[in-house]
Parts: structure tokens; C-alpha cells; sequence
């Protein structure tokens, strides 16, 4: 009962994110209870929509396959739905979170990122080390390394597939994070940010 009612109210945030994202209202939604909302649901279903993908075509592993009937057991329409409702609820925050941001502070994605200050670097640094440690080691439990787990002989293809796909994000956010500490600026387009002016008549 009690997960279901936290997962009722988890639906329920994300159905009013979603809305928020998409309806004007959402315009003069406060910005930062909604940042930290669409953060989170980001957080939690972007990176896994490789992992979705990849086990669908893998399939059951064996072990679920031969479970007897005496374990409790979801319905595979259940799972289906849970499935489907997961992957449809990240693709629709990777198409209208950045829509919604671009149109709300479109100043942030002009112009040039300006450069760290050394104690920022530094901070910066040390997270973009910090996840490129963390990534590497996901993908080398993915490859088969034991090192650190416990009971290795019931890891499965989906544990493998799931860390691979973990090492793969945290890999890709320490590269981001030091981009953004890097001495040069960053160039990015200005065109298509800046309203155009409007054309004389003719």
C-alpha cells in the first residue's frame, strides 16, 4: 500500500510536469520546484530508454523463464504496460523539456559559455573525474569483471545490460561536466537563437 501510494503521487508530479511542459500556464509555473520535477523524472527514465530498448530484444532471461509457480509472479500484460508506460513518459520528457527550456530562457542557449573560475574548475574537475570512475567500473562489471560483486554467478544479461548502459551516461556526463570547465569557450550558434528582424515591404 504504501508503495502504491508513493507511486500514485509520483504519477500524479509527472502528470502535472507533463502538462506544465506543453499547456502556456506552464510559462508562469515558478521555475525552480519545476526544474527540480522535470530533473528528476529526467534523471530517472532518460537513461534507462536504451536499456528498455535492448532488453526487449534480449528478452526473459532464463531464471525468470523457469521460475516455479510458487513465486509471485507479475502478469506479462502488467509488465507490458508498466514497460510501455515508462518508455513513453522518457520520450516524451526528451522531446518537450529542452522545447520547453529553449522557450523559456532562450539566453542560456545563446552565445558563448563563458569560462570556469578556478575554484569552480576544480569542483568540476573532480565530479567529470568522479564519473568517469564510476562509468568505468559499471562497464567493467558489463565485460564481465567480478571484482566487488556479490554472488556473480546470478548476474544475468539484464544486470550486464543495465550496468553497461549506466557506465555508458556516466562516461557521457564526465565528458560533458569537463566541458564545461575547459579554459576556451564553448562556440554555439547565435542564429538560430536571435529573433530575426522583420523584413521591410516591398
Amino acid at each position: 500500500m504504501l508503495l502504491n501510494t508513493v507511486t500514485i503521487g509520483m504519477a500524479g508530479a509527472g502528470i502535472a510536469v507533463a502538462l506544465a511542459l506543453v499547456r502556456p500556464w506552464g510559462m508562469r509555473v515558478p521555475g525552480p520546484p519545476l526544474a527540480f520535477c522535470a530533473w528528476v523524472a529526467v534523471g530517472f527514465l532518460v537513461p534507462l530508454l536504451p536499456y528498455a530498448g535492448l532488453g526487449s530484444l534480449l528478452g526473459p532471461t532464463d531464471e525468470v523463464a523457469s521460475s516455479g509457480n510458487d513465486a509471485p509472479t507479475m502478469p506479462g500484460w502488467e509488465a507490458a504496460l508498466v514497460q510501455l508506460g515508462f518508455v513513453g513518459m522518457g520520450l516524451g520528457l526528451v522531446l518537450a523539456l529542452p522545447a520547453y527550456l529553449r522557450r523559456r530562457w532562450p539566453h542560456t542557449f545563446a552565445g558563448r559559455l563563458e569560462s570556469s573560475t578556478s575554484g569552480g574548475s576544480f569542483v568540476l574537475r573532480c565530479v567529470a573525474l568522479a564519473a568517469g570512475v564510476v562509468g568505468l567500473v559499471w562497464i567493467a562489471w558489463a565485460a564481465g569483471c567480478t571484482v566487488a560483486v556479490a554472488h556473480p554467478t546470478t548476474r544475468d544479461i539484464n544486470w550486464r545490460l543495465l550496468n553497461g548502459v549506466s557506465g555508458l551516461w556516466a562516461l557521457i556526463t564526465g565528458a560533458s561536466t569537463y566541458a564545461l570547465q575547459r579554459k576556451g569557450p564553448t562556440r554555439v550558434a547565435r542564429a538560430a537563437t536571435q529573433p530575426r528582424s522583420p523584413q521591410a515591404p516591398r
